[in-house]
């Protein structure tokens, strides 16, 4: 497993607080005006485009993202994806991967903790960029003012700084949260990765959607 329980508790009731109640500080949009009101009687407050949006588009870019750090931190120690199904070695016992790497039971274990620490550092830096950007829901955020909302930047660097301590306080780490030191590798993946994929696919579905508003992605986007 990527992911153990409490990191999954720790993402939920921990670093996703004040990122998620920073919003309501959000200036609004400066084409709010030229959106009409809502229709009471096919308007819905769950829209499809934002049902679609948050389960199929950022979701799986999100995961995505945490995949490929995932098989390529595995691939950096040697371990290929389809050798995973067999790693780590269910007896006890020395693994060799097929380039003859050999690693002691000690030695999985401490892969497995780096690269679960990775993923857990990897979910809170992917919902920290994805909270900058999604800000807006049609003008770019470099236009709306990637800095107007302070509330918004102290919050992603109290959930990133809160993500850093659960994974690399000694104690913590192993006892609670059963994970490894991320190596610089992985914080290079981590940080990489996440920023870019998910900047460029929200900014660029934004700019799709001023281009085609009446794409059934985008019908009732500034409803939302």
């Amino acid at each position: 497993l990527a992911l153990g329980p409490i990191s999954v508790l720790m993402v939920d009731l921990w670093t996703e607080q004040l990122p998620s109640m920073s919003f309501a500080f959000e200036p609004a949009e400066n084409n709010l005006m030229s959106v009409p009101p809502r229709d009471p009687t096919k308007d819905r407050l769950t829209p499809f485009p934002l049902l679609f949006y948050s389960y199929i588009q950022i979701g799986f870019i999100e995961t995505g993202s945490l995949l490929l750090i995932y098989f390529l931190l595995f691939d950096s120690f040697g371990v290929s994806s389809y050798e995973l199904i067999f790693f780590p070695s269910l007896n006890g016992d020395d693994y060799i991967t097929t380039s003859g790497i050999v690693y002691t039971p000690k030695e999985q274990e401490d892969i497995i903790g780096i690269i679960a620490g990775s993923w857990y550092l990897g979910i809170v830096v992917a919902q920290a960029a994805h909270q900058m950007f999604c800000r807006t829901r049609l003008i770019s955020i470099f236009e709306h003012g990637l800095l107007r909302n302070h509330y918004a930047l102290w919050a992603m660097l109290w959930a990133i700084s809160l993500g850093i301590i659960a994974v690399y306080l000694p104690g913590w780490q192993t006892e609670v949260m059963g994970v490894g030191n991320p190596d610089s590798l992985s914080i290079l993946y981590v940080f990489l990765f996440n920023l870019i994929i998910i900047g460029c696919w929200t900014e660029g579905r934004k700019w799709y959607c001023r281009n085609n508003p009446d794409s059934f992605l985008c019908v009732n986007i500034l409803a939302w």
